[in-house]
């Protein structure tokens, strides 16, 4: 589940950036729906550990400390991927501001010469 929750696909457009923050943001209903299940598990397993010494039980301990670091880095990764697909939504929304931003340069430029050599004033900007 890691691997499908740390994507590491690069968006081109705004488009693709919000559909990988939709996709992910399915991925944290997944985590939640499994959340209060994981974590029964992890108590139930507490229970029969608690207070035996035998190797068994140590090393089924262990394995659920295991579980539970796993977890805890499946949501970390899940929220450090999150800020990742935000900010790339952020910066794909800054470059098409720019490209019109660009645009509309252009066209002032264009309209400021017409008007310096005598022409029409421009009407499109």
């Amino acid at each position: 589940m890691q691997g499908l929750v740390a994507t590491t696909d690069q968006p081109r457009t705004l488009t693709e950036a919000k559909n990988l923050l939709d996709e992910h943001a399915k991925w944290k209903t997944e985590l939640e729906s499994k959340r209060e299940e994981f974590a029964q598990l992890i108590e139930y397993g507490r229970c029969i550990t608690a207070g035996e010494t035998d190797t068994h039980y140590a090393e089924l301990d262990q394995r659920l400390d295991r579980l539970e670091s796993g977890w805890t880095e499946l949501v970390q990764i899940w929220l450090h991927c999150q800020r990742m697909l935000e900010e790339n939504v952020v910066e794909q929304e800054v470059e098409q501001l720019e490209k019109i931003l660009e645009n509309q340069a252009s066209q002032l430029v264009d309209c400021e010469l017409l008007v310096s050599v005598g022409g029409f004033p421009c009407a499109t900007v």
